[in-house]
């Protein structure tokens, strides 16, 4: 689970674009191409991430490091329902959660090594096989019915190839 929270700045036209929920997700297909879409303003790690929001608040800290990357008029994304409410309630700042934003959260946590070079900590099996919308939807369209045990035997086929490969380098 990641240890703490990350302020991106993304080109949000692509979050308003007809059917984005269908499209983002080709943004984070590889980590070269993530690089016109999204960008790390700053990561802070936590050391109790729970306390960071709950149902009184926010944590000063974490309110600090959305203040200071927040311009007027922008409006955050964020990944949990919850977190946009307490935001909206206690910073008074308009946020956005919906279909697209949660393809936006797939992507970086797909690239988290890559977009968040600071974080240390693995992300949970489940979170890792997670499938996007956008590309179920797509292939759905095309006539595959891709369920997740196959992605997840996808998976585990890659990552043994990826132990072969490693052992007969050695």
């Amino acid at each position: 689970m990641p240890s703490g929270f990350a302020i991106f700045n993304i080109d949000g036209i692509h979050l308003f674009l007809p059917k984005a929920e269908e499209n983002i997700w080709a943004n984070f297909v590889k980590d070269y191409m993530t690089h016109r879409v999204i960008w790390l303003k700053e990561f802070k790690t936590f050391k109790n991430k729970s306390n960071a929001f709950n149902h009184t608040g926010i944590n000063s800290e974490l309110a600090q490091m959305i203040k200071k990357w927040h311009l007027p008029g922008q409006l955050l994304a964020f990944g949990k329902r919850e977190h946009k409410t307490i935001i909206e309630q206690k910073l008074k700042i308009s946020c956005l959660f919906n279909e697209a934003v949660m393809e936006v959260m797939w992507g970086i946590k797909h690239l988290m090594k890559c977009l968040v070079p600071q974080e240390k900590s693995e992300l949970p099996m489940e979170e890792l096989l997670l499938f996007p919308y956008g590309l179920k939807t797509v292939l759905n369209r095309h006539g595959f019915n891709v369920k997740p045990e196959m992605v997840r035997a996808l998976f585990y086929l890659i990552l043994k190839m990826k132990l072969y490969m490693m052992i007969l380098n050695r």
